[in-house]
């Protein structure tokens, strides 16, 4: 076992959060609740005095999305650099 690995209760919380949230979406994408449904069912389930604390939940996949996004693209760019390299250098070889 890890003994650097290190757990709080809240880690929990946040993880039965992320669950719940991935089937009420799930739900909303099927159109068997409302978005404004999840996002009151969230908030009751983890006990959110405010919403904008739930909806970091809610937007957590949108955002990990983009994010996972721009760093494919980039490495597709950086990719097409290092071939353009490579074939330079191989005319220049010649």
């Amino acid at each position: 076992s890890d003994k650097h690995f290190h757990y709080r209760i809240h880690d929990l919380r946040a993880s039965f959060g992320m669950n719940a949230t991935e089937r009420l979406m799930g739900l909303v994408q099927k159109g068997t609740i409302t978005l404004s449904r999840a996002r009151i069912i969230v908030k009751d389930l983890l006990w959110h005095e405010s919403f904008v604390t739930t909806d970091l939940y809610l937007n957590y996949h949108g955002q990990m999305d983009t994010i996972y996004q721009a760093i494919n693209d980039y490495g597709k760019q950086l990719q097409e650099w290092v071939e353009q390299a490579m074939n330079g250098m191989d005319v220049a070889d010649e």
